[in-house]
């Protein structure tokens, strides 16, 4: 049986389930490298402002236009942001 991973947003202390890939760069520092950071439906916004106040070119995508370049974060999610069907599709016993 394979396991089900799911990405956990990457706002401080957060473990919901990534559902936006916030992507964006610095231009004065790297232009030409991107940076992704993943962002639950409360996160969302916040983590958007962020880059745009600081004038950082950005874009905002569902999570599945980036989630096979993206590897699950190493923190737990917590099982309460998770939609019925994922919590159906979770092996018996597995631990998120």
């Amino acid at each position: 049986m394979s396991e089900k991973h799911f990405h956990v947003c990457s706002a401080r202390q957060c473990t919901e389930v990534a559902r936006w890939a916030v992507i964006w760069s610095n231009p004065k520092i790297h232009a030409a490298r991107e940076k992704t950071w993943l962002a639950c439906e409360r996160h969302r916004d916040f983590l958007t402002e962020f880059v745009s106040l600081r004038s950082f070119p950005h874009r905002v995508v569902p999570i599945s236009e980036v989630e096979a370049a993206t590897a699950p974060a190493p923190k737990p999610v917590d099982p309460r942001s998770l939609t019925e069907e994922e919590r159906a599709s979770l092996n018996d016993g597995h631990q998120l």
